[in-house]
């Protein structure tokens, strides 16, 4: 509002009759317009930076969780690595997934145990491979996210190779 007056000002200082210092007073109003304007970008900036942070945030911890699979993730663990709330991280991944952080990192991890079944690779080596820890646990994540065994899939991928 500041800088709209003090344009407004000049504007109608060009239709005045030239008075004393006329010059120096023009220049001194554009230099407050133009530190107006130059306060005004840098007050602006941290908002834009901390909008844009959040998706970038959620990306990165795609990013390590895919280079990380085979290894233990815990929320505790990307507090640390992230520099930021554990809290903060669970509740920005649920609003931006729309599944919980645990959720997608067994589902993430099923996924290679997939990918490596239908390679041919041991059930057993798949399940400390992957992370998952025994082949009960896998054999329960497993047929609760596909619906079937990792044998019984193993035995749908030979009929149709």
């Amino acid at each position: 509002m500041l800088i709209k007056n003090i344009l407004k000002k000049l504007v109608n200082l060009k239709e005045e009759v030239h008075e004393f210092a006329n010059n120096l007073y023009i220049k001194n109003m554009l230099s407050i317009v133009l530190v107006l304007i130059l306060r005004s970008c840098i007050y602006a900036e941290p908002k834009q930076k901390i909008k844009k942070s959040k998706p970038f945030l959620i990306d990165d911890i795609f990013s390590y969780i895919n280079n990380h699979i085979t290894e233990e993730i815990s929320l505790d663990h990307l507090e640390k690595e992230f520099y930021v709330s554990k809290f903060h991280i669970s509740r920005e991944f649920k609003k931006t997934t729309g599944l919980t952080l645990h959720r997608y990192i067994v589902k993430t991890k099923l996924d290679l145990c997939k990918k490596l079944i239908e390679e041919g690779m041991p059930i057993i080596d798949i399940a400390h491979i992957c992370g998952i820890g025994s082949y009960n646990n896998l054999f329960r994540a497993f047929k609760k996210e596909f619906g079937v065994t990792p044998k019984e899939y193993y035995n749908e991928i030979k009929k149709y190779k």
